[in-house]
């Protein structure tokens, strides 16, 4: 089990018009963190989607949403640390032999801010523009904000230039403790965001500890709880 640090500093977008009243009450974060009470399919639906299409692809066979970055990173360290005698070494080979694979989550740059849409709603995929948009307000209510300075969007970042609480909430460690295949190396861990709401995924560039919002389609991986 996977002990996840209650968030100090967290804060909502409360200043932002497009967050309705419900997201702007106090989220609690659970003490702990385990996968048990889930299920996640083993194996990736190779087609690639958009995100909205891929989630309603995924409700259609009986899964509930895309898995969470946390629970991706859960099965992908657990691996790193343990090899074959890791419980999840099969789903984590799976996971890795994916060239972009949807998670749970959306990012956005706001000012000094990162916004994290968990298990976001609403993201579709426009053909004419080219983008992604809210198709009905607001996108979830689960949105937390974290301060990562003047950081800029559109590239990749080293995962370590990030502040801890954020790097908890997306890795359930604290960079520090985090194998060191992810803290440094060509394959080290890395963020990417957009200035607008986008959908996120993992292993995009061949890096499977990355989560970015450079492509407009992934594969699909369910989760549904037990």
């Amino acid at each position: 089990m996977i002990f996840l640090p209650t968030h100090k500093g967290l804060q909502l977008n409360l200043d932002d018009e497009r967050i309705s009243e419900m997201e702007k009450l106090e989220i609690v974060v659970p003490e702990c963190f385990s996968l048990d009470n889930i299920v996640i399919e083993p194996e990736k639906f190779n087609e690639s989607y958009y995100f909205d299409s891929g989630l309603e692809a995924l409700r259609f066979k009986g899964f509930q949403r895309y898995a969470r970055p946390i629970e991706i990173m859960t099965v992908l360290i657990d691996y790193l640390e343990k090899g074959e005698k890791s419980k999840y070494a099969s789903l984590a080979k799976n996971m890795s032999s994916c060239f972009g694979e949807w998670v749970s989550v959306a990012f956005r740059k706001r000012g000094l801010f990162l916004d994290v849409a968990l298990d976001p709603e609403n993201l579709t995929w426009s053909y004419s523009s080219r983008v992604y948009y809210l198709n009905l307000r607001p996108i979830g209510n689960n949105v937390k904000s974290f301060d990562i300075g003047n950081k800029k969007s559109g590239t990749l970042i080293d995962l370590g230039d990030f502040p801890d609480d954020l790097v908890e909430y997306l890795y359930g460690r604290k960079f520090k403790d985090l194998p060191k295949k992810m803290q440094e190396g060509r394959k080290k861990a890395q963020l990417l965001f957009s200035e607008d709401w986008w959908p996120v995924g993992c292993g995009d560039f061949k890096n499977y500890y990355n989560f970015d919002t450079h492509l407009n389609y992934r594969v699909l991986r369910g989760v549904r709880e037990k």
